[in-house]
């Protein structure tokens, strides 16, 4: 489990055309961007009841946003332009997307597919300020209309389907190598591909042929961090197991190799 950070969330805001989206980042210049359900509750008392039964009865969803005003920044200027030219009816109307988390339960970032959400908004500016020698700003809220639609975002395309399915993930495929090593009784491994940012390497040697765990298992017991350089003791006829996982032990990739010669020295 990983405390989540404003980051894990991506939002856009589509600067192109409905047939043709060209998707901005709300990076740069935004300081927040909340997400407010504001779920509307009907409460009634029956004749058989003392106390009030509340229920959901529909949602009149927004998101505030506070921003600097960057004149390179699409998703910025988009919402200024609104503003500064008085906009109204279907052309205060902006596509809006907001991916789920980028991370998986560990913190390991996702730089493939996520699930997302697209919002069709009205475009509330209620302010741009700014004293003497100080950042405009703006603020105001994207107000949602109708319903979104849910649907999937690739990060490295910038392109959203709402037919679109999360790929499922698969252990990567590790290819391990062993050769004589420096030190008598010991073994060079050589591991690729490289680990991704901030995963480690654990091991273990056994006698019989180990099995690939699954994506995402928990493993502990019986395996030992390596650092990717030590050389290693593989009895002759044992097998190495090499796991990338995360820094919360999360398996990322697996790979094995038999040795079938003594080491050298």
């Amino acid at each position: 489990m990983a405390l989540l950070t404003r980051s894990a969330v991506a939002d856009y805001l589509n600067i192109g055309t409905k047939a043709n989206k060209v998707w901005a980042l709300c990076g740069t210049g935004f300081n927040s961007l909340d997400e407010s359900p504001n779920a509307q509750v009907e409460s009634k008392v029956y004749i058989h009841e003392d106390e009030a039964s509340p229920s959901i009865t529909r949602y009149e969803s927004s998101f505030g946003f506070d921003t600097d005003v960057w004149n390179d920044q699409e998703a910025v200027m988009l919402i200024y332009d609104i503003a500064r030219n008085r906009k109204v009816g279907s052309n205060a109307l902006v596509e809006y997307l907001r991916t789920d988390f980028k991370v998986e339960e560990d913190g390991t970032p996702i730089t493939t597919k996520v699930p997302a959400r697209l919002f069709t908004c009205a475009v509330e500016v209620s302010d741009i300020q700014g004293g003497g020698g100080e950042t405009l700003t703006m603020s105001g809220n994207l107000n949602v209309v109708g319903k979104f639609i849910d649907g999937v975002f690739d990060l490295e395309t910038l392109t959203f389907d709402d037919d679109g399915e999360v790929p499922e993930k698969t252990v990567k495929v590790l290819t391990v190598s062993l050769k004589a090593g420096q030190t008598t009784g010991k073994m060079k491994v050589n591991v690729s591909p490289n680990p991704a940012q901030n995963n480690k390497y654990l091991y273990k040697v056994d006698s019989t042929e180990p099995t690939a765990p699954d994506y995402n298992d928990h493993i502990v017991e019986g395996w030992s961090f390596w650092d990717g350089a030590d050389e290693l003791t593989v009895a002759a006829g044992s097998y190495l197991a090499i796991a990338e996982v995360s820094n919360a032990n999360l398996v990322k990739g697996f790979g094995k190799v038999q040795n079938p010669a003594a080491a050298g020295g």
